[in-house]
C-alpha cells in the first residue's frame, strides 16, 4: 500500500529560472576572462616581436662597429669609403707582403634598402644583416671630433640605425684603429 504523503515543509532546491541565471552570469564571468587573457597573450608577442627587431639592429650596429674599430693598418690606402651618408665601405688589414685583404672582412660594404640592412664582404653577394632597418646612417669626425668629409682624416664615425615603426634610433660611437695615436 502507497501513502502519498505531502513533501515536508523545509526541503529546498534551485529552480530552473535560478540555474538558468546562474548559468548566464558565468558564462560572461567566462567570457570577460577569455578578453583579457587573449589581450596579454597578444602584448606577450607584440613585445617578443619588438625585442627580437631590437636585438637584431643592437647586434647589427655592434657588427659594424667592431668591424669600423678593426678599419686600417694600411697605409696605402684609405680604410673608409664613403657613398654618401648611408652607405660605408670599410677595408680592415692588408697582408703587408701582397697588399691581399688577410681576413674574411677585410673589404665589407654596409647599407639598407628596402627596410633591410645588407652586409657586403670582399665583393661577394649581399646579405641581409637585419630586417625592419629603416635606415642607418654614418657620421664621420676627425681626431679632434668636427665633422669631416675627408674620409682620409676619419678618426671617429657614429653609426645610426634607424628600426622601422620606432621613434628612438640606435647610435654608437666607433674610433677607426688607424687613427688611434699612442701618447
Amino acid at each position: 500500500m502507497k501513502t502519498n504523503l505531502p513533501p515536508p515543509k523545509n526541503e529546498q532546491g534551485f529552480s530552473l529560472v535560478e540555474l538558468l541565471i546562474v548559468s548566464v552570469v558565468m558564462l560572461i564571468v567566462l567570457g570577460i576572462m577569455a578578453t583579457i587573457i587573449s589581450g596579454v597573450q597578444s602584448n606577450y608577442r607584440n613585445y617578443r616581436q619588438r625585442a627580437e627587431k631590437h636585438t637584431d639592429a643592437l647586434a647589427s650596429l655592434k657588427l659594424i662597429t667592431k668591424i669600423i674599430r678593426n678599419a686600417g693598418d694600411n697605409s696605402t690606402q684609405s680604410a673608409l669609403s664613403a657613398t654618401g651618408n648611408n652607405r660605408l665601405q670599410i677595408k680592415t688589414s692588408l697582408a703587408s707582403s701582397n697588399q691581399e685583404l688577410a681576413d674574411e672582412f677585410g673589404n665589407v660594404e654596409f647599407y639598407s634598402s628596402n627596410n633591410v640592412l645588407y652586409m657586403v664582404t670582399n665583393g661577394s653577394t649581399p646579405v641581409e644583416l637585419s630586417q625592419n632597418i629603416q635606415a642607418i646612417k654614418f657620421d664621420y669626425f676627425d681626431a679632434n671630433g668636427a665633422a669631416t668629409s675627408d674620409m682620409a682624416n676619419v678618426a671617429r664615425v657614429r653609426v645610426t640605425v634607424t628600426m622601422a615603426n620606432e621613434s628612438q634610433p640606435l647610435t654608437e660611437m666607433a674610433t677607426v684603429r688607424k687613427m688611434i695615436q699612442p701618447k
